[in-house]
């Protein structure tokens, strides 16, 4: 841990303790978030449908967080799934404004890498407004790359940015965006 931080308690949740944590703490979170109210878009015929489309999708790896320091306080939450074989996503990340700044995001994307990397994903990927700079920068900072950009329906213009866990990935994609020199493997690779 980085000298000067706090402790803090990041640990996993389950679903439903997730969807009561969100309950409690969203007024703080959508009051700074000024995307599309998809609900209020949707019949009750499509949403129907989209509750039956989803009931099998629980195959997929799920990461919810609980942030809180160590008496127990709300600090914020992560949450996160897996997208196929090969990605985990990161969907929403929330660290209240009087904890940021303070180094608990940081911590909390160390807890997803190492946790992402421990059940064997490549790479994480993740997608932001792109007026979202704290959060774009403490990524990039820890190794993210900008994969690109896109209108988003919800949110806007949105940064499309991508951490690889597999080095050999990584070098991949540095090739194909830079004119730097791969490695052998990496030529190989593309025989």
């Amino acid at each position: 841990m980085d000298k000067g931080l706090a402790e803090i308690d990041i640990r996993i949740v389950s679903e439903s303790d997730f969807t009561e944590l969100m309950k409690e703490h969203e007024h703080k979170f959508y009051e700074e978030v000024s995307g599309l109210n998809i609900p209020i878009l949707i019949s009750e015929p499509e949403r129907e449908k989209l509750i039956k489309l989803n009931k099998n999708y629980s195959d997929n790896l799920t990461l919810c967080l609980k942030i809180t320091d160590k008496s127990n306080n709300f600090i914020g939450w992560f949450y996160g799934d897996q997208l196929d074989r090969l990605t985990f996503t990161m969907h929403s990340s929330f660290i209240a404004p009087e904890h940021r700044q303070k180094g608990f995001y940081s911590q909390t994307l160390d807890f997803v890498i190492n946790w992402a990397q421990e059940k064997g994903f490549v790479k994480i990927n993740s997608n932001h407004s792109t007026t979202n700079n704290p959060i774009i920068i403490s990524k990039l900072k820890k190794g993210f790359t900008i994969q690109g950009v896109h209108l988003n329906h919800r949110f806007g213009m949105t940064v499309d940015l991508i951490y690889y866990l597999n080095k050999n990935l990584k070098e991949v994609n540095h090739f194909r965006a830079t004119s730097k020199e791969p490695s052998q493997l990496i030529l190989d690779a593309f025989k």
